[in-house]
């Protein structure tokens, strides 16, 4: 018996009305499932199928997508394994799930984690930070006198960077090019040409 792929875009639809999930990964990821579901023949509609030849359905869209980069393809791919997985575990157990999610989302660690005490590198005051990224950063020494890491507060932590003490503009719009990619609700097809549109417009910020 198979499940059709109606289930997991209802589900969707569900985690969108209750707030399991924000506005922007939601449409992320209902995108990325219709691309994939729209070249699927229709004895291959199914949750079972698309579990087990996502790598034949990313070379099918591929193939007739050809102005397509792998690496959307890829995250297209990324994004409805997500949906089919949080899928199988919301149909299994609802409640089950909805904990499971709500934990992430507040950032909590698992009820089994080993619990370890931070340890954190001694820090210097940061050189001011554009206030267009809208952060407040914090830099230290590394044991190599020309790079410093950077700590930024994000939603549930801190993210944490090391760069070169000659870091650039340059160097700016590759790190935020390349770290678009791993938000949640990043849109290959959207985010690339509207996200940091200053940065996009400076033509000597070209990656080299």
């Amino acid at each position: 018996m198979t499940t059709s792929l109606d289930e997991p875009m209802e589900f969707l639809g569900i985690v969108a009305s209750r707030g399991s999930w924000n506005d922007n990964t939601i449409q992320a990821r209902r995108t990325a499932c219709n691309k994939f579901f729209d070249i699927l023949e229709e004895g291959e509609k199914n949750v079972e199928y698309v579990h087990e030849n996502l790598d034949v359905i990313k070379a099918r869209y591929l193939n007739l997508n050809k102005e397509m980069a792998g690496a959307t393809v890829d995250e297209y791919g990324r994004r409805v394994k997500l949906v089919m997985d949080e899928f199988t575990e919301w149909k299994a157990d609802r409640s089950a799930w909805e904990k499971k999610n709500a934990a992430k989302q507040n950032g909590r660690p698992a009820a089994d984690a080993e619990k370890k005490p931070k340890v954190k590198a001694e820090k210097v005051k940061a050189e001011p930070v554009n206030s267009t990224l809208n952060a407040q950063a914090s830099g230290g020494f590394t044991a190599d006198p020309s790079l410093r890491t950077i700590e930024f507060p994000v939603r549930n932590g801190e993210a944490r960077i090391t760069i070169p003490r000659d870091f650039t503009m340059a160097d700016v719009k590759k790190i935020a090019w390349g770290l678009m990619t791993y938000a949640s609700d990043f849109d290959p097809e959207v985010s690339t040409r509207e996200s940091f549109p200053l940065l996009a417009q400076r033509n000597d910020l070209h990656t080299q």
